[in-house]
């Protein structure tokens, strides 16, 4: 349902861990977030994140990025692998 993904684009996480405030009893498995009609150089932020009944995030920027969708890197890091072993033969 994502453009962005669509393309090829993958979901590049600024934040790994979201420290939240809630009840012991309510803290969530997990967080989603809708990428629904997302192009790629879309940003998430934090208010956009679907918390339970109860929880609310403890970061006081609720336009915080959380995770952007990015263009995958194509080619760069077989370039890089193949100039390494290319760099290496020369050397021997």
């Amino acid at each position: 349902k994502s453009p962005g993904m669509k393309k090829g684009g993958v979901v590049n996480f600024v934040v790994h861990t979201l420290e939240c405030l809630c009840p012991a009893d309510s803290i969530p498995e997990k967080i989603l977030i809708d990428m629904s009609g997302k192009d790629l150089g879309y940003s998430f932020t934090l208010d956009q994140v679907d918390l339970p009944a109860g929880v609310e995030p403890s970061h006081p920027d609720r336009d915080h990025i959380i995770a952007t969708i990015v263009a995958p890197r194509t080619g760069a890091a077989e370039e890089s692998t193949s100039t390494e072993a290319e760099s290496e033969a020369a050397a021997s």
